[in-house]
């Protein structure tokens, strides 16, 4: 007589467990920054390269929104907002915009060429993605295909809680 197959435990703590030692390898594989031979990171990005790409992902999603919003959304203080956004007009990825009905208001916005980094970083994660994707079985891959929309779902609950990741769920992009 055979044992009756065990059930996973999909209690939230036991699924939240799974997801939190997963998250963080998941970010490193696709987090910015400067690869070596064989797609390994050399080192890894400065604190400043990360949050120049953290506020282009929220300018991507969020269109043009005002330099304090960008802080609320980056968790930071307004000066190292401030800091980031004269870097990046620096480099002409984004640009500041005055506020036509308050003229303390500044707001910022990706430029094209800001939107075409974004689109060759997506570009990127895409292309690294399907190698590794590549090189499991199609079961594998489809369950990972199902999990999408629930992940997407998760998301939006963290949305609709208030969370400081309000500016970066804007429209899902396929």
């Amino acid at each position: 007589m055979t044992a009756p197959p065990v059930q996973p435990d999909l209690s939230a703590h036991a699924v939240a467990k799974q997801l939190s030692g997963l998250l963080p390898p998941m970010h490193f594989l696709l987090r910015p920054g400067q690869h070596g031979a064989q797609g390994r990171r050399d080192a890894p990005p400065t604190p400043e390269m990360r949050g120049q790409f953290r506020m282009m992902l929220i300018l991507q999603h969020a269109g043009q929104i005002t330099m304090n919003d960008l802080a609320t959304a980056m968790n930071v203080t307004p000066p190292t907002v401030t800091g980031i956004v004269k870097r990046l007009v620096t480099q002409g990825d984004v640009v500041r915009i005055p506020d036509p009905d308050d003229g303390r208001t500044v707001r910022v916005e990706l430029t094209d060429a800001g939107r075409a980094r974004m689109e060759a970083h997506r570009a990127q994660h895409v292309a690294k993605l399907e190698h590794l994707l590549a090189q499991i079985d199609e079961e594998d891959r489809r369950a990972i295909e199902r999990a999408v929309p629930a992940l997407w779902r998760l998301l939006g609950v963290a949305h609709s809680a208030g969370s400081a990741i309000d500016a970066c769920l804007g429209t899902k992009e396929d």
